[in-house]
């Protein structure tokens, strides 16, 4: 199957939680260049839980894979790894006490961080951005224009695979989008004005209050878990 490559544009109020570099070249497979620690949630594949909307569920080894954007399992018969299909059928994925649901992106989850009225989630992303390649006789350059980020993802087999034309150097970065989760739709965290209107008016003033009172960062992600909290104590 013919892979598809991602362009992901970055919003001012997405977080980097973590950053590692490897060195890649030309034919590399990204999904085994980069160790599995960069690739996952989780250290390992561990129990979980599917719960579908229709009421049934199912158990497995699983783990979520932030480069693909997908959350995967361990078939028990070959210990292959497979992705989740259908996720318009998945109600929600329990792992190790961490709740995930569909994120409505494409194939990828977010992590259910505060449950209530208005819901927090969190939806994790890693990217390979190529933040130098080797030119002629060994040099480094910067890539033209600063950083080129790119995420390949083949459906098929679910492997990623970019066909480099030079030797690169790869920074696997981890983001996090931050959304208020309000009658089951999620809404993206943008800044102040965003996070405002998705609750009642009647809380405007008091919030204000909070966030100047406490000085707290949109781009925090402890700072908007604590925010969500006091919002939805009002």
């Amino acid at each position: 199957m013919r892979e598809t490559i991602f362009l992901v544009i970055l919003m001012f109020s997405t977080l980097i939680l973590q950053a590692q570099v490897f060195e890649v070249a030309q034919g590399d497979d990204l999904s085994k260049a980069v160790p599995k620690e960069s690739q996952y949630i989780f250290d390992e594949f561990v129990d979980g839980r599917v719960q579908f909307k229709n009421g049934t569920f199912t158990v497995g080894k699983m783990n979520y894979n932030v480069l693909l954007g997908v959350m995967q399992f361990m078939d028990t018969g070959t210990n292959d790894v497979l992705s989740l299909s259908n996720i318009d059928q998945i109600n929600s994925v329990t792992i190790k006490g961490r709740r995930f649901i569909p994120a409505k992106v494409k194939e990828e989850f977010m992590e259910v961080m505060i449950s209530g009225p208005i819901s927090f989630g969190v939806r994790y992303k890693g990217d390979a951005i190529s933040i130098s390649k080797e030119g002629a006789y060994g040099s480094v350059s910067t890539a033209v224009g600063g950083t080129t980020s790119y995420s390949v993802y083949s459906p098929g087999d679910n492997v990623l695979n970019q066909n480099l034309a030079i030797k690169e150097q790869i920074a696997v970065k981890l983001f996090s989008f931050c959304y208020l989760i309000k009658d089951g739709k999620p809404v993206a965290i943008k800044g102040a004005k965003t996070f405002l209107n998705t609750y009642p008016k009647d809380k405007t003033a008091a919030i204000n209050s909070f966030v100047n009172e406490h000085k707290l960062n949109f781009n925090s992600l402890d700072g908007l878990i604590e925010l969500v909290r006091y919002a939805n104590g009002l």
